[in-house]
C-alpha cells in the first residue's frame, strides 16, 4: 500500500514537471559555491580546482565563470561535453564547446548565452522533447563576465584538424 502511494506521488510529480515543461538548470550548483575563492590556510592552493590565484587574463576569469555558474554541469569539464540529453538531435548529448570558435563570432556567442536555447530539436519527433535546455543568462552575467566567458570558450579550440582521424 505504501509503495503504491509513493509510486502515485512520483508519477504525479513527474507529470506536473512534464506539463510545465520545466527547464532544468544547475541553480543549486551556483548557489552552493562561495562568492570568493577560499583556501585551506588563507594562502596557498585554492580549494576549488577552477579558482586560480591570479585570474589576470580574460581566459582565466572566463574559466572561473564557466565553473562557478554551473556551465560545467551540462557542457562537461573543460567544455568536452558528453552529458546525456535523451532524444536530442545532437547525438542525444549536450554539445561540447571545444569548437565554438569555428562557428561563432564573439557577439553571436554572447547573444546565444544571453538568450539561451529554450527548444532543443528532437531526434525522434514521436518521442518526448529533450528535458535539458540551456537557460537564458541575460541579466545574470555582466558584460565583462560575458566577454571573459567567450574568451575562455574560444581558448578551448584545439586547432584545425585536431578531431580528424588519420
Amino acid at each position: 500500500m505504501l509503495v503504491a502511494a509513493v509510486v502515485c506521488l512520483l508519477l504525479s510529480f513527474y507529470s506536473y514537471m512534464a506539463w510545465q515543461s520545466v527547464t532544468w538548470t544547475p541553480r543549486f550548483f551556483v548557489r552552493m559555491l562561495p562568492a570568493t575563492p577560499r583556501t585551506a590556510s588563507g594562502a596557498g592552493a585554492p580549494i576549488s580546482p577552477w579558482h586560480s590565484r591570479d585570474a589576470d587574463t580574460p581566459e582565466a576569469r572566463g574559466r572561473e565563470v564557466y565553473y562557478q555558474r554551473g556551465c560545467v554541469a551540462c557542457h562537461g569539464l573543460e567544455g568536452k561535453g558528453g552529458v546525456r540529453n535523451a532524444n536530442a538531435r545532437t547525438h542525444e548529448e549536450i554539445p561540447g564547446l571545444l569548437y565554438v570558435k569555428d562557428s561563432y563570432k564573439e557577439e553571436w556567442l554572447v547573444k546565444k548565452i544571453n538568450e539561451g536555447v529554450p527548444n532543443i530539436d528532437r531526434l525522434d519527433p514521436r518521442k518526448p522533447a529533450p528535458m535539458m535546455r540551456m537557460p537564458a543568462w541575460r541579466g545574470k552575467l555582466d558584460e565583462s563576465e560575458l566577454h571573459d566567458l567567450t574568451m575562455y570558450l574560444f581558448s578551448l579550440y584545439p586547432g584545425p584538424g585536431a578531431g580528424d582521424e588519420e
